[in-house]
């Protein structure tokens, strides 16, 4: 099966939290689950399987990691900025694959 896998390394100015909240809203991270889903079911209705991990507490470091899974294709985003740092720092990572020729 053929497929594509992108990496880059992007920085910017902007501060964390205006990192995270670009991405979730262009990842749709923030969607809210099923209308008649039980309390604490957050399975999503679009194929997608989000999942954001933080490791900055208490920590000279923020540290966020978001992965965005469908059925085919991944991406994923760590993004970072140290005390001290002028900017915030963006690797990115998304592999697709096609599907075989016919």
């Amino acid at each position: 099966v053929q497929s594509l896998n992108c990496q880059a390394v992007i920085t910017t100015p902007d501060p964390v939290e205006a990192v995270l909240k670009y991405y979730e809203e262009k990842l749709a991270i923030a969607k809210e689950p099923e209308a008649n889903a039980p309390a604490g079911d957050n399975r999503r209705t679009d194929g997608k399987a989000v999942d954001v991990q933080s490791d900055s507490e208490g920590r000279p470091l923020q540290l966020h990691v978001i992965t965005v899974n469908e059925a085919d294709s991944s991406t994923m985003l760590v993004i970072s900025r140290a005390e001290g740092e002028e900017k915030t720092h963006i690797a990115w990572s998304h592999f697709r694959r096609f599907a075989p020729a016919k």
